[in-house]
């Protein structure tokens, strides 16, 4: 009777859980730009989402060997920030900002655990989420001075980094379904978010949603038709024809999307160069342990736009060491992964290949995004480190972190 109550007592918390973490991020990815901006509301969630976290706090080491290099940046920039900080209000801002973002990233992955089909619901949400913000650029976004289409104070760098985990749970969803219904739909999806991805006038966002879409059609090819060369020669007329069809509507193209426009702009890199170099001369003044978080920032009032020169900066060589060893090691882990698994588990083969292309996405993205004081990043950390432990767990044949 006490077991069977326990076991109650735990389904109660996993699907209070899930129901917080889905209003997260429903609010967090569309809401608050999208309808209204709700004062306090996300302290409120995170305090919910840290109680459920130690409601089902898993006491194993083992088990958060998926994200402990978060644990370790966030030791290492307490540290280093508090000895070398170029001004502490601006870094304990920033650090106390980091601490809110992993609350959601550690009780995402803790209610995820090993289990397939709860990442899967936690997909469904990011993907919700994505496409309502995607649709309500249609209907109340407004034009920036720019020329492109934002919505609410959502700038379309951030907004790209928004449809990048969009496109990581579309493609994950995508590779799952079951359902051709299904499958018509998230095409769809993807579709309506590359048109939103358009007006957002991002050059770095369309070229890293075609990155995911190219690399997701190879992964599918290389796995799935890697015996059938047909299926390779369609893809690749396919391929051909869309770019011709791109070229021959080249002008009409060219006065829709302000995207066609901005590649040829270079006000906004030369700006970015600017912040970049002071971001590099305060690395060279401690390139071992960096100047703290927001040092570029308090230094000319402005980030660095770059997750790479930010790191360096503000944590030096050890700081970006932490972040950036253990990403790319997802990203091997999932390709030497669906390399091991066997050749019948098609589906498994091609979820690792498209999650290491995704990880990849999330590091080139990082040439031009901060990323590490937005949300998003952690969110994807939950991802791909949900997606390590249940693939481990399921296979036992992905490679050790």
């Amino acid at each position: 009777m006490i077991a069977v109550k326990r076991v109650n007592e735990k389904q109660i918390v996993d699907e209070l859980t899930f129901a917080v973490l889905s209003v997260f991020l429903l609010y967090d990815f569309w809401f608050q730009y999208a309808v209204k901006t709700i004062d306090g509301i996300l302290s409120i969630l995170g305090i919910i989402i840290m109680v459920l976290f130690f409601a089902r706090l898993r006491l194993s080491i083992e088990f958060y060997r998926y994200i402990l290099f978060v644990f370790l940046f966030i030791l290492f920039s307490i540290v280093s920030g508090y000895l070398f900080a170029l001004d502490r209000t601006t870094f304990s801002s920033l650090y106390i900002r980091i601490l809110k973002y992993i609350i959601p990233m550690l009780c995402m992955y803790n209610y995820v655990g090993w289990d397939y089909l709860r990442l899967k619901k936690i997909m469904f949400v990011v993907a919700i989420s994505v496409l309502a913000l995607s649709i309500s650029m249609f209907f109340s976004g407004k034009v920036d001075f720019m020329g492109a289409v934002i919505v609410g104070d959502l700038n379309s760098n951030v907004f790209s980094s928004f449809l990048l985990l969009g496109m990581t749970a579309n493609i994950f969803l995508l590779n799952s379904s079951n359902s051709k219904f299904l499958t018509i739909l998230l095409i769809g999806v993807i579709a309506v978010e590359l048109v939103a991805q358009l007006f957002a006038a991002s050059r770095r966002g369309i070229l890293i949603f075609f990155f995911l879409i190219v690399t997701y059609i190879h992964s599918l090819i290389s796995i799935k038709y890697n015996t059938k060369p047909f299926y390779k020669i369609v893809t690749v007329i396919f391929i051909l024809a869309v770019v011709a069809l791109v070229l021959v509507k080249f002008e009409s193209i060219n006065d829709k999307f302000i995207i066609i426009q901005e590649f040829g702009r270079t006000s906004g890199d030369s700006l970015r160069k600017q912040y970049q170099a002071v971001a590099w001369r305060l690395f060279l003044d401690n390139p071992i342990c960096g100047q703290g978080l927001g040092c570029v920032q308090y230094r000319i009032g402005m980030y660095s736009h770059s997750l790479y020169y930010e790191l360096l900066s503000s944590v030096g060589i050890i700081g970006i060491f932490i972040i950036i060893y253990p990403l790319l090691r997802k990203a091997v882990a999932f390709w030497k992964g669906s390399n091991r698994i066997e050749d019948g588990n098609v589906e498994d083969k091609i979820q690792l290949r498209s999650m290491a292309w995704n990880v990849i996405a999330v590091l080139i993205t990082g040439v031009a995004v901060v990323y590490i004081y937005d949300a998003n990043f952690y969110i994807f950390i939950a991802i791909f480190a949900s997606t390590q432990s249940v693939y481990i767990h399921k296979q036992r044949k992905l490679s050790n972190y």
